[in-house]
């Protein structure tokens, strides 16, 4: 079981070896819902564009010039957001057990945009990188 740390009406969980992104889930209404939160340690712009492409989603950025820190939220329902955040002194590693998954209409339209390259997994299923080294799955509903 991941451990939990509450801070107001946020609960964090973090898988116990440390190799998985952070989740937060909020508990209260009307914003009540599931937020996953990924460290970049290099270039944010490079790892926006990319969950920006797979998502089709614009994020919402905020920086904070002075001390270094930036995040990107990307609203994928409701209920769900991807937030990308940026700090000198926040260092992470590729995420070695855990990939993100997205369902795609047509992965191959967007093979040639995605940098790195696609390996097929499996019918209806692919793999990527993102520009941090995680793995990030793409599937799509067989017809």
């Amino acid at each position: 079981m991941p451990q939990a740390i509450s801070d107001g009406d946020e609960v964090y969980f973090k898988a116990a070896n440390n190799d998985g992104p952070l989740f937060a889930v909020k508990k209260l209404s009307p914003c009540s819902g599931v937020r996953i939160l990924l460290f970049v340690n290099k270039d944010m712009d490079e790892v926006e564009r990319f969950y920006t492409l797979i998502t089709g989603k614009t994020p919402l950025a905020y920086n904070k010039i002075e001390e270094g820190l930036c995040y990107r939220k990307f609203p994928l329902s409701d209920k769900l957001e991807l937030q990308l955040i940026s700090h000198p002194s926040l260092k992470s590693q590729p995420v070695k057990n855990t990939a993100l998954c997205f369902m795609m209409n047509d992965v191959n339209k967007m093979c040639s945009e995605i940098p790195g390259g696609v390996r097929n997994i499996g019918e209806g299923h692919w793999q990527v990188k993102d520009p941090e080294g995680n793995a990030v799955i793409l599937y799509s509903l067989l017809k």
